[in-house]
């Protein structure tokens, strides 16, 4: 069998120079057996360089006006205050932004865009547009900036990819990542198209949405970082199938923002310092958040007609993760019992009855962080998957003598910042469901990964051609599983701004295989404990009994 031809890439920088993200991709391209990193096309201009402060001012005054200009001056302004802060809570955030030293592509080309009157839309001479075309390669990928316009966009087979940091459909121009904050937007959204003619309406590869961050340049970094994900994978199949993905229906493209006005960015600076100062003070006076469990004697999707029972959460901790596991031996409910003094929680056990539901004890401990207590029966032997991501592992533990007595059974993955992982049985396979970080930097909530073995006890499963199958921090972390009368209701976390844990979604599993998977939403659930609380982000049930934790 012939060898498959690597796929050739050429990725279009600003001035030389690129950002640290830029950097990551081309160094993960170099790595790949079947992509090659061919060249480097440098966009040069006295606008995109470092230098010549005044000749910029005046440009900008002449063609945007005076205001627009001032705009533009404060918001950098604010843009810098913002980077401090940012630097203080997160380093790596900023690094991430930062300009790095150039890439090592096979080859390096200048080129020299024509710019327009407003600085926004780049067309390409004749002669660069031969350049470019004399490096063969198959794709471009636009990492600078500039709006490409004009035969650039159709010079190699697959024309020119590119990022559109923000989702199209609500939030258009820019800057990347502030209008999310600005708005307290719960998920902040990202596209990768193939640019056409049309501003932001290229054909759609890609949509995703991560966390929205609480401040703007640590959210800029944090779209920007995991967006590369999604372009590792488009990257990757391109080279496998020949062809792009299927291309999405482009919907009506949202509001088109620009550089904040002064008073929204001075509004902006204010939002920020009250978060910072309210964080502060929270961390003096050791202000802790407070999960419970709230139990049910009802169907999951009834649980709104009456009021639950709360476990009283025990001394000096925080109850959460209920697993609810009915038994030979009664109903039980497992949880993560969080220590305030220990700064780490363990697994343990309620009995409920008719008329109480009473702590049986530790059911599992480690040391370190155990949470997510996942129980399931397969040959009449219980199993638990907690998260053990304190680890880097997801591990699985054989139940000997139910309900306080477990061991190590095996370790499924390995070397993975993994939380929530779920297990079932279908179709002669072994399934794991879990919510993984793929480049370690704190974000366990926007992606959704498959895997599969045909032994339940192999170590080192199988992971699913598609993964991430999800890429949505609107649903894609683990809240629960239910299986009934063949159907598999996934409960997915909805994660809200700057709080972990604001709602549950309901979704029916329709399809899984080793290439991809599939599910429908059917229901919001609808949680009713008499109080007020800020969210939910759990439900577990065996029919007549359903346990929920609540953050108050």
């Amino acid at each position: 069998m012939p060898e498959q031809p690597k796929l050739k890439i050429g990725l279009i920088t600003d001035g030389g120079v690129a950002a640290n993200y830029v950097s990551d991709l081309g160094n993960w391209i170099a790595t790949q057996p079947h992509l090659e990193f061919t060249a480097e096309i440098i966009q040069n201009s006295w606008l995109l360089s470092r230098g010549k402060v005044l000749k910029k001012l005046y440009f900008l005054v002449r063609h945007r006006g005076a205001v627009k200009t001032l705009r533009s001056f404060y918001f950098r302004l604010a843009s810098l205050i913002d980077k401090f802060l940012t630097y203080a809570i997160s380093k790596e955030a900023i690094k991430f932004l930062n300009r790095s030293s150039p890439l090592s592509a096979a080859t390096r080309v200048d080129v020299y865009p024509q710019i327009s009157r407003s600085g926004f839309v780049y067309t390409y001479s004749e002669r660069d547009i031969e350049k470019i075309r004399s490096l063969n390669c198959d794709v471009l990928i636009r990492c600078g900036t500039g709006i490409l316009s004009g035969a650039i966009l159709n010079c190699t087979k697959f024309g020119v990819l590119s990022f559109h940091h923000g989702d199209n459909q609500k939030y258009r121009g820019g800057p990347p990542g502030f209008w999310e904050v600005y708005r307290k937007e719960d998920q902040t959204g990202f596209i990768i198209q193939q640019l056409t003619e049309v501003l932001d309406g290229g054909n759609v590869l890609f949509r995703g949405f991560v966390e929205t961050k609480p401040l703007f340049t640590w959210n800029k970094s944090n779209v920007i970082r995991y967006s590369n994900i999604a372009m590792y994978k488009i990257l990757s199949d391109l080279a496998k199938n020949n062809c792009l993905p299927k291309i999405s229906p482009q919907e009506t493209l949202g509001e088109l923002f620009r550089v904040p006005k002064i008073r929204e960015s001075a509004k902006y600076l204010f939002a920020t310092f009250v978060l910072l100062l309210k964080k502060v003070t929270q961390r003096v006076f050791n202000s802790r958040p407070i999960w419970s469990v709230v139990v049910f004697r009802a169907k999951w999707n009834e649980i709104g007609n009456d009021l639950g029972v709360h476990i009283p959460n025990p001394s000096g901790c925080f109850i959460a993760d209920p697993f609810v596991v009915n038994s030979e031996f009664g109903d039980f409910i497992f949880v993560e019992e969080f220590s305030f003094v220990e700064k780490k929680a363990h697994i343990a056990a309620y009995k409920v009855d008719l008329e109480r539901i009473e702590r049986v004890g530790v059911a599992l401990e480690e040391n370190f962080h155990l949470s997510f207590p996942f129980i399931f029966k397969c040959n009449d032997t219980y199993f638990m998957c907690p998260e053990t991501i304190a680890k880097r592992e997801v591990r699985l533990y054989r139940c000997t003598d139910f309900p306080l007595k477990w061991e190590l059974a095996t370790t499924l993955l390995r070397d993975t910042y993994a939380v929530d992982p779920m297990i079932f049985f279908r179709d002669e396979k072994w399934w794991l469901l879990v919510n993984e970080d793929p480049l370690g930097a704190g974000d366990t909530s926007s992606f959704l990964n498959v895997y599969y073995s045909d032994d339940l006890l192999k170590s080192n499963w199988s992971a699913c051609e598609s993964n991430p199958v999800i890429f949505d921090a609107s649903r894609a972390r683990n809240g629960g599983l239910y299986e009934f009368e063949n159907r598999l209701v996934r409960f997915g976390q909805v994660q809200g701004f700057d709080l972990y844990g604001k709602a549950l979604r309901a979704f029916e599993i329709t399809d899984i295989s080793t290439v991809g998977y599939e599910e429908r939403e059917i229901a919001m659930p609808n949680v009713n404990v008499g109080v007020d609380f800020y969210g939910t982000h759990h439900l577990s049930t065996s029919g007549a009994i359903t346990a929920v934790d609540i953050f108050s």
